[in-house]
């Protein structure tokens, strides 16, 4: 008998494996998900260079974080330089 139910459980879990899985984004929502698909819960991203270096700007202001620009390696090694000497560091 017992070996009946082991196979009633198998049999079962073999039936279930033969459905497909909804996509993670949509497991939980049921169908209020369906109807919102992914791009009306996803933040608009900017298509230009631009606008998207704007848009980390904000984020990163929003994290209290400092975004300098540098056009050049030499820009970058210059912004660096000033960075360590103003808050007094012993590396970079």
């Amino acid at each position: 008998m017992p070996n009946d139910s082991r196979e009633k459980i198998l049999r079962r879990i073999r039936e279930a494996l033969t459905v497909a899985a909804p996509p993670r984004h949509l497991a939980h929502g049921g169908d209020q998900a369906a109807r919102h698909p992914p791009q009306d819960w996803l933040p608009n991203i900017p298509e230009s260079p631009d606008a998207l270096f704007a848009l980390f700007e904000k984020n990163s202001r929003d994290l209290k974080t400092d975004v300098r620009r540098c056009t050049s390696p030499a820009a970058v090694a210059a912004e660096l330089a000033t960075l360590a000497r103003e808050e007094g560091w012993k590396s970079v």
